[in-house]
Order: structure tokens, then C-alpha cells, then sequence
């Protein structure tokens, strides 16, 4: 299971103003014919934000053999809800184990906890964010031309795909305390900061060991695919617009494309 967002191009409350002007004022000029009655004008709710983010949630089998995604506009909550559903979908109540691939957004860790069986479900912090991590942080550190920047880095990034958080934090603690910089300090603090917070989810030796996946490539994948649709040249999308869309790119990506419109047509001949 992976759990992701993604930001949409919307259309801004400002920018609906303005197009129930422009369509008020061409009505106007139209020629009114007899006995014809005009539907009223009603103006639509744009967004408070020229770009929102969708949350998507992608279950599937280990070989990836089955998938099932869903993506939602709304919050949380709502997510939360359509995982559930989702689960009942898939019967994950009969799974011996639940994995999901995540970033270390603190709203998708609080979908995982309230939603998911804590028994049964291990939570895995993707390895491609945590390393993106790192390299932020060696930026402010090394800088750009500084010849150990890669070096420090990929020993990072070595370590936490080789060994245990506990055998290479007193390492980086050490290069903190030789750090005389109150910005490099920050940038630092605010790297350890976030792996300790996730420390149970970057065990990724003992996770290899189990044969799981410590990346989320399917899912970063998949919310390129379901909104690349969405962000053409120019596009701007309503709220119910934008989901409508992404609701038929979940069918096609859960290759249930077929087995809907077959349902839809059965469902009409009654």
C-alpha cells in the first residue's frame, strides 16, 4: 500500500468572479426568443488557492499483480474514509501482513494509525524522501563545490540502507557538534530531527531482510499518471471537476475500466 499527495492547478475563487461576469454580460447581448426561458446564471465556488493537493491511495498485491487506487480532494478525513472503503474492497481484513510505503507526511502517518490494523501493518518511510532529506541538508552544510558533499551524503545514505539508526547516529552527532555555523547547526538538527521522529520506519536492513520494498516508486509514478491530465497548458479545474477526471484515471490505473461501464449499462437496461 502506498499513500501520497499531489498538488492541482485550480481555479481560484477570484478567477470564477470573473468568469460569471464574462458569461452575465454575453447573456446580456444575447437576443432573447419568445416563450424561451433562461436557466439562472449561478456562480461557482472557485478555490482559496491557485494550487490544491489531492491525496491518493494505491493498494496492491506483492508481485503488483492487483491494484486498486483512489484519489480524493478533500481532507484527511476524507481520505481516511475512502481507505476504508477501499479496505473492505480488498478484503484486507483477511491479509497476514499490511505494508505501507510512505513519505514521512505527518497527515499520512495519522491516515496509517487510525485506519490500518497496528498489528498487522508495518509502516515503511520511502527511502528515495529520506535520502532527498539528506541532500538537502548536505547543500546547506558542503555547499554546491565543496568536493566532500557527495561523499558525506552517500555515507549517509550507505548507512541507512546498510546498518541500524543505532549504529551510525553517534557518527552524525559528532559531525553536528564540529559544525560552527547556526545555519548548518539548523539544517542538521532538523535532518536528525526528522529521521529520529520516523526511526521505526527507516529499519531498512531489517525490511530488506523481510523482502519488502523501501520505495515508493509505483506510487510517485502513478500521481504523475493520474494528474497529467490535469496539468496541461493553461489548465485551471474546479474542485468536482478535477476529482470527476481523477476518478476515471483510477479506473483505468485499477484496470477496472471494463467491469465499471459493463455494471453502469446493466444497471441502466433494469
Amino acid at each position: 500500500m502506498e499513500i501520497d499527495g499531489f498538488m492541482l492547478p485550480m481555479v481560484t475563487d477570484a478567477e470564477a468572479g470573473k468568469r460569471f461576469e464574462k458569461a452575465r454580460l454575453r447573456r446580456k447581448r444575447l437576443k432573447r426568443r419568445c416563450r424561451l426561458r433562461r436557466r439562472p446564471l449561478v456562480r461557482g465556488r472557485g478555490a482559496d488557492q491557485r494550487y490544491k493537493e489531492s491525496k491518493r491511495v494505491s493498494m496492491y498485491d506483492q508481485d503488483q499483480r492487483h491494484r486498486l487506487m483512489r484519489v480524493t480532494r478533500h481532507g484527511p478525513d476524507r481520505a481516511g474514509k475512502m481507505l476504508r472503503g477501499m479496505a473492505e474492497d480488498v478484503r484486507l481484513h483477511r491479509a497476514q501482513q499490511v505494508v505501507a510505503v510512505t513519505d514521512g507526511a505527518e497527515w499520512i502517518a495519522g491516515l496509517i494509525d487510525r485506519n490500518l490494523p497496528k498489528a498487522r501493518t508495518t509502516a515503511i518511510l520511502d527511502f528515495y524522501h529520506a535520502a532527498e532529506h539528506g541532500h538537502q541538508a548536505r547543500r546547506v552544510v558542503y555547499g554546491e563545490e565543496n568536493p566532500q558533499r557527495q561523499q558525506w551524503a552517500m555515507g549517509l545514505i550507505d548507512a541507512m540502507l546498510e546498518r541500524p539508526l543505532e549504529s551510525w547516529w553517534d557518527e552524525r552527532l559528532e559531525e553536528r557538534h564540529r559544525v560552527c555555523s547556526k545555519a548548518k547547526r539548523k539544517s542538521l538538527d532538523g535532518l536528525m530531527q526528522y529521521l529520529l521522529t520516523r526511526r521505526e520506519k527507516i529499519d531498512d536492513v531489517r525490511f530488506k531482510s523481510m523482502g519488502l520494498k523501501i520505495g515508493s516508486g509505483p506510487t510517485e509514478s502513478g500521481c504523475k499518471s493520474a494528474s497529467r491530465r490535469l496539468k496541461g497548458p493553461g489548465m485551471r479545474w474546479t474542485g468536482s471537476n478535477a476529482e470527476a477526471m481523477l476518478g476515471l484515471e483510477s479506473l483505468h490505473q485499477s484496470n477496472l475500466w471494463s467491469t465499471y461501464w459493463q455494471s453502469r449499462f446493466k444497471a441502466a437496461a433494469r
